[in-house]
């Protein structure tokens, strides 16, 4: 068994980005050539052996999956061509090959895989998995090969990635910044180049701030909210194309048929928020190259026909104080000792009483109606993704635990909305910065958050071709 768990150096220099060709072009080459693929599995294991984002990795597991992955893949064409008329009288026989098949994909340090080690962001709470999570579980049965582990902040609950008994993962492209959290390995591997796609989880923003620190995309997916709950599954990527391929692949998407409704005949509406959300700092307070990012992504906008209003914060800081409250009570029974961050919000939620979460969530779960009520007729909510480029590695973690969770809420103004309404939201690289663009409202249909993808789809930079 070849496995890698060694700790790197922080100062370790970027590799050289591959051209991964698009996910359904991969998939597609990797079905109609087993031996390719398994030298892209063994070359991608190997790199991600000595990565500084990755804590995990075993190359003759990955090289097993894939193989097994083939083997079924054979078998299943092999029971296609004997099936009957259909398949016979095919010009080009359909191939049985699932969507992402044979696609690499690092899981994040906070999702289990049977079998694996899982240490949630800190050497001292390893263990051995005994189950899978259940969106890594779907992406394997669609055909992704699990390849190994990224590195994530303790229990996922800051915006940069500085694991406790490991060393803070480098940035992208300069190493001597964070390259923002929690999923801040998996960004890591697809900024630089070393995978097509990582899987993150995004409870504040985990997934929209590393992709927005280096310059990858970052989609968080509509989920559901009720009852406190913050968090999603997803993942990063190289372009937006790719987030909606693997969205759908693996069910985070809906996909739209002609018998759902169409979408209303008036021209889409896009609501521009210049001032930060949360944190009670004004548009005067962000960068100019991140308002400026913004600026340019509405007028691309406009200029595809799509109405831009411009729209002051939605609401107070009631909504904001809430999501601390419900936070740090879901923090309170996490076990110590711990980052002092993590330890400041299991203290803080040890003293939340019963009343005080109750009405928290009352806060909560009325949010949704009213943001319709403070931007109605706006289909989505168009900011930086960031205030700030990110800081160099440390900066927030000096930093006493209240000033750190304020001061990452200063940089990532805008982003917790939509965790707490569990609605669609994507940070997508846009001239030298990156933006966001979220959904107001849920569509069970998943028309809106496809239009969500699309309209992003105009805005990103483009990507370098494919080799």
């Amino acid at each position: 068994m070849t496995t890698s768990d060694t700790p790197h150096s922080p100062g370790h220099a970027a590799h050289i980005p591959h051209p991964w060709p698009a996910l359904d072009t991969l998939s597609d080459t990797f079905a109609r050539n087993p031996e390719h693929h398994l030298d892209v599995i063994r070359t991608t294991a190997q790199r991600m052996a000595d990565h500084p984002g990755i804590i995990h990795v075993d190359i003759d597991d990955a090289l097993r999956r894939a193989t097994r992955a083939h083997e079924q893949l054979q078998q299943q064409t092999h029971q296609q061509n004997h099936q009957g008329e259909q398949a016979a009288a095919a010009e080009t026989p359909t191939s049985p090959a699932p969507p992402l098949f044979g696609i690499p994909l690092p899981a994040k340090d906070l999702c289990p895989v049977a079998g694996w080690p899982i240490s949630y962001g800190s050497a001292r709470r390893r263990t051995v998995a005994t189950d899978t999570d259940p969106l890594l579980a779907r992406a394997a049965t669609r055909g992704a090969i699990l390849t190994g582990i990224t590195h994530s902040s303790e229990m996922g609950l800051t915006a940069y990635c500085e694991p406790v008994g490991y060393p803070p993962v480098p940035g992208y492209p300069d190493a001597t910044k964070t390259p923002g959290g929690s999923s801040g390995g998996a960004a890591l591997l697809v900024a630089d180049g070393t995978a097509p796609i990582a899987h993150g989880t995004d409870g504040g923003g985990s997934l929209r701030v590393p992709a927005a620190s280096t310059g990858t995309v970052g989609f968080k997916p509509a989920h559901d909210s009720r009852g406190g709950q913050l968090a999603a599954g997803g993942f990063i990527t190289r372009t937006v194309a790719d987030a909606h391929y693997a969205a759908r692949a693996t069910g985070l998407l809906p996909a739209t048929t002609p018998s759902q409704p169409h979408p209303p005949a008036r021209r889409i509406r896009v609501g521009l928020m210049r001032d930060p959300l949360h944190g009670g700092r004004t548009h005067h307070d962000v960068d100019t190259d991140w308002l400026n990012a913004a600026d340019s992504a509405a007028h691309t906008l406009a200029a595809h026909g799509i109405d831009i209003v411009d729209i002051p914060p939605l609401y107070d800081e009631q909504p904001f104080n809430a999501f601390r409250t419900i936070l740090a009570y879901r923090c309170s029974k996490v076990p110590t000792p711990a980052s002092p961050l993590v330890e400041w919000l299991v203290a803080t939620g040890q003293t939340i009483t019963t009343g005080q979460l109750t009405r928290a969530l009352d806060i909560y779960h009325q949010l949704p109606e009213r943001i319709a009520q403070a931007a109605p007729g706006i289909d989505f909510l168009l900011t930086p993704t960031l205030a700030f480029d990110p800081p160099p590695i440390g900066y927030f973690s000096a930093l006493p635990p209240e000033k750190d969770f304020l001061e990452q809420t200063h940089w990532t103004p805008w982003c917790t909305l939509f965790n707490m309404c569990g609605f669609a939201s994507i940070s997508v690289p846009h001239g030298p910065r990156s933006i966001q663009l979220g959904c107001l409202r849920k569509d069970p249909t998943g028309q809106l958050d496809n239009t969500l993808l699309k309209l992003a789809a105009l805005l990103e930079n483009p990507t370098p071709a494919a080799s």
